[in-house]
């Protein structure tokens, strides 16, 4: 592969990579069971070898491998993924969960469609990988995983709902270090994958160290090191999967995206889309049509989502140009609700774990843009999508929502009080309409506090966001008067939660937008005066009449 890429022939390289790729058989062979699948990988070291190969090409050389050639490489990821043999070292989600500990664990509850609260263990987030693959029973968790309305595949896959949840079967825990392991053999180099001249020789010096572990018959240097605890041997699912992650760079598939030309970059990112696309609708098809393409699971769905989130971030310099080109079309394909009468009629949307992270990818962007002031306004206007009437007016199941997601997400939009004094008013109606949704979506009592409020309640983030804006320096007399709309939802929501500290902390901000408009009177603005005064008094006088 490398000669052929220097030869010139993009075409001859391509045939040679897709090649390479199917010899690592995680491509294909969809008709046979996870279990399967995992031991004939796991029992090959050809395979292994290839998908060594593959990965590592693919950073070196992501500007000629083509758009099939990246589909083939993310789907040995997701593979690698729906079989538990990624490490959690690599492919980390850079920004913190817009949920807090207990609302995930709900929401996980929740989509799972479980009925028993504590099937879900409370566990240490330690990133994108390190929940996927740690301890815990793949038989159980097989047992209790049933996607809602599918019918039951050869593959399995549509039992991985949780991207983030333990599915390992492996009892051993994961080392905290790569090579801690190997530090005291006599040929061992760490980053064997950088040291050595060709990842052949690197693949077989990680193979005679892993022999060498543990091993009582080598001969004595006197540079051992005395360690009382016995060595634990690993099952052969942790042993590949600690063997991958020192030779393959996975980080470098999203990192060296830096480099890669704009059609590299596209291709990279429309590969990720079209993956995504036809498992949205593989969901649907029948078992053979899953079969013949690359089906992936809800999970691994979910984790495309994120990485194609990551490579975004990678490429900030070139922001303008993903956005207007590539994710514009697919966030707003994915999350807009169809009018009657249009060629897919739809009021509801069906909430998956992909669907979640498409969500969460459009608030992460919005977040990132705005902190930067760097294409905020053409971003900010897609927060419209995320709420009726032109996001999905019905989520379902109906005891699934994504409030608390956009609440959170809300809040840190607006903390970025410096970025928002820069944007337009087409960026406000954005932020004004999910403000306002929020708003009236929360007033949810307390179960451990009467009279109070969730800390992640929506109206309460709702609260936090407007009271920031409308006493921040740099945004006086910026904020638009049709924040009496989602203020006048603030005081209805305190009503309905049983907390008038929210209801008079409402009326408080309905005083300090009054007080505003003597900027109008000042300035003779007599028809907005009249138009932002009407309402204005109206939300005074609505609870004093109840």
């Amino acid at each position: 592969l490398s000669g052929a890429s220097s030869l010139g022939r993009q075409d001859i390289f391509q045939d040679l990579f897709i090649n390479v790729c199917y010899m690592s058989g995680l491509l294909g062979n969809y008709n046979m069971s996870t279990e399967e699948r995992t031991y004939c990988f796991v029992d090959s070291l050809e395979r292994q070898s290839a998908l060594i190969v593959a990965i590592n090409t693919a950073v070196e050389n992501g500007d000629i491998i083509g758009l099939d050639g990246w589909k083939y490489i993310w789907g040995m990821i997701f593979e690698l993924r729906d079989l538990q043999l990624l490490s959690g070292k690599n492919l980390k989600e850079s920004d913190p969960d817009l949920l807090t500990g207990e609302a995930r664990i709900e929401f996980s509850r929740r989509l799972m469609q479980l009925d028993e609260p504590d099937v879900i263990q409370d566990t240490p987030r330690k990133g994108i990988m390190s929940l996927v693959f740690g301890t815990g029973s793949s038989d159980s968790l097989s047992n209790q995983l049933t996607r809602r309305g599918s019918q039951q595949s050869l593959h399995g896959k549509e039992d991985l709902l949780l991207w983030d949840e333990i599915a390992s079967s492996d009892e051993e825990d994961e080392p905290s270090s790569n090579n801690d392991e190997y530090a005291s053999l006599p040929y061992y180099q760490r980053s064997p994958s950088r040291q050595f001249s060709s990842v052949g020789t690197a693949f077989e010096n990680q193979l005679f160290n892993e022999m060498a572990y543990g091993n009582d018959d080598l001969p004595v240097t006197g540079l051992e090191r005395i360690d009382s605890r016995q060595a634990e041997l690993l099952s052969p699912r942790g042993r590949v999967r600690n063997r991958l992650a020192n030779l393959v760079d996975f980080n470098g598939l999203i990192s060296e995206t830096r480099y890669l030309c704009d059609d590299g970059l596209s291709d990279t990112l429309n590969a990720l889309i079209d993956i995504i696309r036809d498992s949205s609708k593989n969901n649907n098809a029948n078992e053979e049509a899953a079969i013949s393409g690359l089906p992936i699971s809800p999970a691994s769905e979910a984790f495309a989502e994120i990485l194609l989130c990551e490579v975004v971030r990678k490429n900030r310099d070139r922001f303008a140009f993903i956005w207007e080109n590539i994710l514009s079309a697919h966030y707003n394909s994915r999350l807009t609700c169809r009018p009657e009468g249009s060629e897919v009629e739809s009021d509801s949307m069906i909430l998956t774990p992909g669907i979640e992270k498409c969500v969460s990818g459009i608030l992460k962007i919005c977040i990132w843009a705005s902190s930067r002031n760097v294409f905020a306004n053409e971003v900010l206007p897609t927060l419209e999508i995320l709420h009726p009437p032109l996001g999905a007016c019905v989520w379902s199941p109906l005891e699934l929502n994504l409030d608390k997601h956009l609440s959170e997400g809300l809040w840190r939009i607006c903390r970025n009080v410096d970025g928002l004094s820069q944007i337009d008013d087409k960026a406000w109606e954005g932020i004004l309409g999910l403000l306002d949704w929020c708003a009236s979506r929360g007033g949810i009592p307390s179960r451990d506090n009467f009279g109070s409020l969730d800390e992640d309640d929506p109206s309460l983030q709702a609260f936090r966001s407007l009271h920031l804006m409308l006493h921040a320096e740099e945004l006086k007399d910026i904020v638009p008067y049709g924040v009496v709309k989602s203020i006048r939802s603030l005081v209805e929501a305190g009503e309905r939660g049983h907390c008038p500290k929210l209801s008079i902390a409402g009326l408080d901000l309905l005083q300090l937008i009054h007080t505003r408009m003597e900027t109008l009177v000042i300035q003779k603005q007599s028809e907005l005066l009249l138009h932002c005064w009407n309402p204005t008094v109206d939300a005074v006088a609505e609870p004093a009449e109840k």
